[in-house]
């Protein structure tokens, strides 16, 4: 294995064929990135898009004090959280700043097939 370690730019790359790092059938933790000063890591896709996948974990996204937007650039999308399969649960928290939901002239719509919709149940005055 050949370990690059310099201060100039990095190259990968491999024309049309794929470039697959930590692809071996062998349990491992593959790092990208550090948290040093102002260190970005930066991940692009063309049509292909970017899949994450976890088999039977859960995948996070921690960004200290800054914000987490999905689907928030300025560009008509639509977004999609969790599914309607089995036992599935999707659940959206917030502290004291609440929850903020919002269309812009168009429909809110809240369903629950069979089951019940409650709106401030918790007891607290």
């Amino acid at each position: 294995m050949a370990v690059i370690n310099n201060s100039v730019n990095n190259t990968l790359s491999s024309g049309t064929n794929p470039i697959n790092i930590g692809t071996d059938a062998t349990q491992k933790t593959i790092t990208i990135g550090n948290v040093t000063g102002t260190t970005a890591v930066n991940t692009n896709a063309g049509s292909g898009g970017i899949q994450l996948t976890s088999t039977n974990s859960a995948i996070y996204l921690y960004s200290g004090t800054g914000n987490v937007g999905i689907g928030s650039e300025l560009v008509q999308k639509n977004v999609v959280v969790g599914n309607v399969t089995g036992t599935t649960l999707a659940e959206l928290k917030a502290g004291t700043s609440g929850i903020n939901i919002q269309s812009a002239n168009g429909l809110i719509t809240v369903q629950s097939g069979t089951g019940s919709i409650t709106i401030g149940d918790d007891g607290v005055a």
